[in-house]
């Protein structure tokens, strides 16, 4: 008998509990009337009931109010979703839902501990060659070499500002402090041959203090003087250019390097807008872009698919590449 209503939930127990007695009492009533002789067969179809009413209702609805009593008193977290029976099926299925938001819950918040083990992990090392450029830089001075200082203490700012502050954001204008100090590190190494400038449109400067993804600029810079200026013959320039639009902040990253061939464009804009249908073996047969990927992604996932990356450029010519960023006005004071 108990296999027969073990699936059943409270309610249908109960409503077939009532309709069995309900049944009996009019067979009762019959069988007063009538004289039909099978009131011993009523009675002990009663008796059966009575005894569905109290295995199938009454003793889960007391082991329920144990479970219940254990999870109150912080015994067993897991009480409420090891029950016996249910009151409906809807509301077996909404536990089952939230229980499976809590196990979520909880590998997320684990992976995000893990996440932060790395990161003060990864922290060491970077930490320990910034303090040693300090110490070369200390060195380089008091032995006169000014040049050598400079430069140590440009890597030094440079380490510091990628391995502090860990916020998804920071303000333009932090953006382009390190954008500058990475191009100084980049100009000791190419001397006079490449030159940086930043050009503000009419009525932009308030987008200094907008917040924009960290390492947003330097990357693509790093990647303009790579592909760009490196291999062009003469001096070259990288121009970024900053403009605001209503709710949308453009940042035009752009070199008079040696361009592109169109088929390689789209090739690369095809990643850009569509990285689910770039496989592994393809991004690292075509790693020369990776940081336009990687700073592209950061922001589809922080803002959505308007936002990204576009590149444009001519073989010979130069290479833009298109930051379209939200306006995000920074209210941290």
């Amino acid at each position: 008998m108990a296999a027969f209503y073990e699936g059943w939930d409270m309610m249908r127990r109960a409503v077939a509990c009532a309709a069995a007695y309900a049944i009996l009492g009019v067979l009762f009533y019959l069988n007063g009337l009538a004289g039909t002789g099978i009131g011993a067969l009523l009675v002990g179809a009663f008796a059966a009931n009575s005894i569905f009413f109290y295995r199938g209702i009454v003793r889960p609805l007391k082991a329920l109010d144990r479970l219940y009593l254990r999870f109150n008193r912080g015994y067993d977290p897991e009480a409420i979703f090891d029950r016996p029976v249910y009151y409906t099926q809807a509301e077996r299925e909404a536990l089952e839902k939230i229980r499976k938001r809590l196990d979520n819950h909880e590998v997320n918040r684990l992976s995000n501990r893990q996440a932060q083990y790395l990161a003060l992990q990864n922290q060491i090392n970077p930490h320990f060659l910034y303090n040693t450029l300090e110490a070369i830089r200390g060195d380089a001075l008091s032995a006169g070499m000014r040049n050598i200082a400079d430069i140590t203490e440009a890597l030094a700012t440079f380490f510091r500002y990628t391995i502090s502050n860990m916020d998804n954001l920071v303000t333009l204008e932090e953006e382009l402090a390190n954008a500058e100090n990475y191009f100084a590190i980049q100009n000791y190494r190419f001397g006079d041959r490449i030159a940086m400038r930043v050009e503000m449109a009419p009525g932009s400067e308030v987008a200094r203090d907008f917040l924009v993804p960290k390492l947003t600029l330097q990357p693509i810079i790093e990647n303009a003087i790579i592909h760009g200026l490196e291999n062009k013959v003469g001096a070259g320039q990288v121009t970024v250019r900053i403009a605001v639009d209503g709710p949308r902040l453009s940042i035009e990253v752009a070199d008079d390097g040696v361009g592109m061939p169109e088929e390689k464009v789209d090739d690369i804009n095809r990643r850009l807008a569509f990285p689910e249908l770039v496989t592994r073996n393809e991004e690292k047969s075509r790693a020369g872009h990776i940081a336009l990927v990687n700073v592209n992604n950061r922001i589809k996932l922080l803002f959505g698919e308007p936002y990204g990356l576009r590149i444009s450029s001519v073989e010979g010519i130069g290479c833009r590449v298109d930051i379209a960023l939200p306006v995000r006005r920074n209210t941290g004071g």
